[in-house]
């Protein structure tokens, strides 16, 4: 029974999932969401498929399958890595070749040596927490570091001794784990209902894009809007929380024209216009 309920939750945390990718479409950050939904309905796939089986299956082909949902798990973040355009497309062959990359070494040891359990490589298995580990933190300075943190755990669970941070192996550790990750989902799509309204377009449309895309798209795009400022003199500077204005000495103020705010949000929009539908 407690299966079957996680195995609904997974369900719905898939439907979520769906209807957020069809919100997000054209936007770069549909291609993420939809692999978070193939992630979903695999794992899903998985835990029901052990639990119709019976525990005495799992010796000879669960915990493969198992391994082999959990690893897609991390198809979204690194989906978020290559989501800019023009290349965001592209991107999604090598989020397909990790997978099947991964997926490979276990599969090879499965058929050929008849392993009981998966066994990556560790250099695999260092590539799968570096991952995981750089998804939390990427989030942990957004309003998603709760469902950050849930996702985190529900991968840990999902992988268990895989990964190489503390090995988590008890009986319900799938169903666990897939209840920690569509929570994850459900907090995030909540979150997401609390639409930003300060009356300024350039700052709600920063704070979205920060909370969305997360600390390393968010430190780049600021990056580049800073270089601009400061090509340009002005005392306009974003940071995190948005648009702040600085303060600089005489002799450098006099060294050009100082541009207004506009021409820095301006320089803000043109840049996510590569990201966002219409920024």
């Amino acid at each position: 029974m407690l299966t079957a309920t996680v195995c609904l939750i997974g369900l719905a945390a898939t439907i979520v999932s769906l209807r957020t990718w069809r919100k997000l479409r054209g936007t770069t950050l549909s291609a993420p969401c939809a692999w978070a939904a193939a992630s979903l309905a695999l794992v899903t796939c998985a835990v029901g498929a052990s639990a119709i089986s019976g525990d005495p299956a799992r010796a000879n082909w669960a915990a493969h399958v198992d391994y082999l949902a959990g690893i897609t798990t991390v198809s979204p973040f690194v989906a978020l890595l290559g989501a800019k355009r023009p290349q965001d497309r592209a991107w999604q062959l090598i989020v397909a070749a990790l997978v099947a990359l991964l997926a490979f070494q276990d599969l090879r040891a499965w058929t050929t040596d008849g392993s009981l359990s998966p066994a990556p490589h560790a250099a695999w298995r260092w590539l799968t927490t570096g991952l995981s580990v750089m998804q939390l933190l990427n989030y942990l300075a957004t309003r998603h570091a709760a469902a950050a943190c849930l996702a985190f755990a529900g991968q840990v669970c999902l992988l268990g001794g895989n990964l190489l941070v503390v090995p988590v192996e008890f009986p319900q550790r799938m169903p666990c784990g897939l209840a920690l990750v569509s929570t994850a989902v459900f907090v995030a799509a909540w979150c997401e209902r609390e639409a930003r309204r300060s009356g300024d377009h350039a700052h709600d449309i920063w704070l979205e894009f920060r909370d969305r895309y997360g600390a390393l798209w968010a430190l780049r795009v600021a990056e580049r809007v800073n270089a601009v400022a400061a090509h340009q003199n002005s005392r306009f500077r974003l940071q995190w929380s948005g648009f702040r204005q600085e303060q600089f000495d005489t002799e450098q103020v006099e060294n050009g024209p100082s541009p207004d705010a506009d021409a820095i949000r301006k320089t803000l929009q043109t840049l996510l216009a590569r990201f966002l539908r219409s920024a």
